[in-house]
């Protein structure tokens, strides 16, 4: 249900599933409004729950600190008077791409690079240039946590398996973005129009 004169790009599978859990009874204005609720919640906990993964003991500190994150005038200005609205569907992951960052640093495992190859891929489907910021800075952390490794080979094919894992979760924006094709003008597919 996307307005096809909509000033910004604001049809994603957010809405469509909001809209679907809604089921198509609400207008395009109070479906984008309650996105953006569910989104800003939802950051709240993610971020939450981040900071109690890092800081269990600190539980508290966690709940204002998440609290702050969403109230903090940058992210609060996307969306009042920007209207970023793909770059406030990143509310969510950004926390848990942190946390996924830190894990690897503290315990080097196959989970620790899930849980940071998923939100990766997920930011990437929500918001591309804060994913391709995210994912700079998370390759950056992984060449220094494995600069550091000397004795085993084993951190770095559990690195590659964690890409192997991104890359299946987040080939659809690339490819999505390679298959687009303008009347009159060549694909960046070789060899067709």
């Amino acid at each position: 249900r996307c307005l096809s004169d909509w000033s910004s790009d604001v049809c994603s599978s957010d809405l469509g599933l909001i809209d679907l859990i809604t089921g198509r009874s609400l207008g395009f204005i109070a479906l984008q409004h309650l996105t953006v609720i569910a989104c800003g919640v939802a950051g709240i906990y993610a971020c939450y729950f981040t900071l109690c993964r890092i800081a269990p003991e600190r539980r508290w500190s966690a709940a204002g600190f998440a609290i702050l994150y969403l109230s903090c005038p940058g992210l609060l200005g996307t969306i009042y008077t920007q209207d970023l609205y793909m770059t406030w569907m990143t509310v969510p992951l950004a926390p848990l791409a942190v946390y996924g960052i830190v894990r690897t640093f503290r315990k080097d495992d196959l989970n620790s690079q899930f849980l940071l190859a998923v939100p990766l891929a997920a930011l990437w489907w929500a918001h591309s240039p804060i994913a391709l910021w995210f994912t700079i800075i998370a390759s950056g952390s992984q060449v220094v946590r494995l600069s550091r490794v000397r004795d085993s080979p084993d951190p770095f094919k559990r690195a590659l398996l964690g890409m192997l894992i991104f890359a299946v979760l987040a080939q659809y924006p690339f490819v999505s973005v390679a298959e687009i094709s303008t009347p009159g003008t060549e694909s960046t597919v070789v060899g067709s129009l």
